[in-house]
C-alpha cells in the first residue's frame, strides 16, 4: 500500500545487471562456413581482455536460441555465449560492459551483428519489433529497408536488423522439353543426372580396406563442379544412342534464390527488430520510432 501510495508502478521482472551476453553473427544465406568462422575469430579477438568476463563460447554454423528451441543452423550463422563472473566479484556494471562490446566490435562489412543480454525470467521479444506483411517479398524488403533507413538515427536504437534472408543466386538448367523428348529424356532424368554430377549418388558397391568398408559416391571431380563453364562440356547418356552434350538439351539461367519465408495470416512477413542501449527505456524508444513509421506510405495490400 505504501509503495502504491507514492505512485510507483508494479514491475514483475525488474531490470538487473545481466549475468551474461549473447552475440549473433549473420552473413547472407549461403556464405561459406570458412567466411563465417573468420568473422567469428575477428570478433572473438575484439571482445577479449575485459574484466568481469568468466568465459566466452563461440560456435560457427549455429544461431542463437529463442529461449524455447535451439538456434537455427547454417554455414552463414555464428553465435557467442559470454558468461560474466559472479555479481559479488565484478569490478564494474555489466550493462555498460555490453555497450563496450558494441563499441569494440564495430561494423564488419557484409555482416549483421546483434548483441543481447541474457534475460532473467521468461523469454521476451526485443523492445523494437516491427512486422511488415504483404504478398511480394521484394516489395516487403524494399519497405523494410526504408523503415530501417529512417529509424536508424533514433538515439539509443542498436542492433537494428530484419529477418529477410539474402539468399545466394541460383543457377538453373531450363530443359528444352521438345528436344529432350525426341531423345527419350525428360526433366526428371536430366535433373537426376545433374544432381549426380554435382552432389553425387551413393553406389551400391562398397570400398573395402582390410576389415573396414566405405561408401562410394559417384560425382564429377571438384575442379569440374566448381566451374560453371565446364558444365557445357558434360554429355548425358541416351538410351540406345551415343551421349549428347547437355548444352543441346536446354540452357542455364541465373536466378535469385529465396531464403526462409515467414507468413502470418497467410501473408508473407518480414520482421524488423532492434534493441535499446543502456540509459534508454523501451517506451521512450518506441515513442520516437512510431511517428516515423506512421509517416511511411505503404502500397495497397501491405501493412
Amino acid at each position: 500500500q505504501i509503495y502504491g501510495r507514492f505512485g510507483k508502478e508494479a514491475i514483475l521482472f525488474p531490470e538487473v545487471e545481466p549475468r551474461g551476453a549473447q552475440i549473433e553473427v549473420r552473413f547472407p544465406e549461403g556464405a561459406s562456413i570458412e567466411k563465417t568462422d573468420a568473422a567469428m575469430r575477428l570478433i572473438e579477438k575484439r571482445i577479449q581482455g575485459f574484466d568481469d568476463v568468466k568465459f566466452i563460447l563461440a560456435t560457427a554454423g549455429q544461431g542463437l536460441s529463442d529461449g524455447f528451441t535451439a538456434g537455427g543452423g547454417g554455414t552463414y550463422l555464428g553465435s557467442f555465449y559470454i558468461e560474466f563472473v559472479d555479481e559479488s566479484d565484478r569490478k564494474g556494471n555489466t550493462s555498460e560492459l555490453i555497450e563496450k562490446f558494441r563499441e569494440r566490435i564495430g561494423q564488419i562489412p557484409g555482416v549483421e551483428i546483434t548483441i543481447d543480454e541474457l534475460e532473467e525470467g521468461p523469454p521476451q521479444e526485443p523492445p523494437v519489433n516491427i512486422e511488415i506483411s504483404g504478398e511480394d517479398f521484394e516489395q516487403l524488403n524494399d519497405i523494410a529497408t526504408e523503415i530501417k533507413r529512417r529509424i536508424s538515427t533514433v538515439p539509443g536504437l542498436v542492433d537494428l536488423r530484419s529477418d529477410y534472408e539474402n539468399a545466394l543466386p541460383e543457377l538453373q538448367f531450363v530443359v528444352d522439353r521438345m528436344r529432350a523428348g525426341l531423345l527419350g529424356l525428360d526433366s526428371e532424368s536430366i535433373g537426376f543426372f545433374l544432381r549426380t554430377a554435382i552432389y553425387g549418388t551413393e553406389s551400391a558397391r562398397k570400398f573395402r580396406a582390410g576389415e573396414d568398408e566405405y561408401d562410394i559416391t559417384i560425382r564429377l571431380p571438384l575442379t569440374s563442379r566448381d566451374q560453371f563453364n565446364l558444365l557445357d562440356e558434360i554429355s548425358i547418356p541416351v538410351q540406345d544412342g551415343d551421349p549428347v552434350p547437355l548444352s543441346s538439351l536446354g540452357k542455364f539461367e541465373y536466378t535469385s534464390g529465396s531464403g526462409v519465408i515467414q507468413r502470418k495470416n497467410e501473408k508473407r512477413l518480414i520482421t524488423i527488430t532492434g534493441n535499446k542501449s543502456a540509459g534508454r527505456e523501451s517506451n521512450e524508444l518506441l515513442a520516437d520510432i512510431m511517428p516515423i513509421v506512421d509517416q511511411i506510405e505503404l502500397p495497397p495490400g501491405y501493412s
